[in-house]
């Protein structure tokens, strides 16, 4: 579990019925920095994209949290996809496990799958908004808040097990 922080739940390598590796999340939350540690002092990443998949598996949802304002807590407000067996959307969070407000409409997920069918999910962080996808489709974009944010994304599954593997976190120039 190199280079990520449980910060609740139950989070732990396994093997999934193919015998790959994954990362298996219960009723919790996990950190990934993003930050460049080729660099000294390592320095965070400020345009990027995070691509994973995601298995509901026995959880009723996932999440996945990003733009996390810098507070005097690492537990304030952010940005989270929430992904459900058929639907997923963008909300605002309070906290971890917060109150949630949704920020775009529920969308229906182009094709449906069984809770042991991974989902692509990928996040862009660019100059001035995030794109985020479920399965290539758009799910929304929101503006980047302005103010200060942790150099992290956190993930978040709701209930019991779900099954993360692939995960990838791409710097991107600044061109936009």
């Amino acid at each position: 579990m190199k280079n990520w922080l449980p910060r609740s739940g139950t989070w732990v390598l396994a093997d999934d019925e193919d015998g790959a590796k994954v990362l298996s999340g219960n009723n919790g939350v996990i950190v990934r920095r993003l930050a460049r540690g080729d660099v000294q002092p390592p320095r965070p990443l400020l345009h990027f994209a995070i691509s994973l998949a995601a298995r509901l598996h026995q959880a009723n949802a996932v999440e996945v949290h990003f733009g996390l304002l810098l507070e005097s807590s690492d537990n304030g407000p952010r940005l989270a996809l929430r992904l459900e067996k058929e639907t997923a959307w963008l909300a605002a969070r309070s906290a971890d496990r917060g109150t949630s407000e949704p920020r775009t409409t529920p969308i229906p997920l182009s094709t449906a799958a069984s809770a042991d069918q991974p989902r692509v999910l990928r996040l862009f962080r660019e100059a001035t908004h995030w794109f985020v996808f479920v399965d290539d489709q758009l799910v929304g974009t929101l503006p980047l808040s302005g103010s200060p944010e942790l150099a992290e994304f956190r993930l978040f599954a709701e209930g019991d097990p779900a099954w993360f593997s692939d995960v990838e976190v791409e710097e991107l120039s600044n061109a936009g």
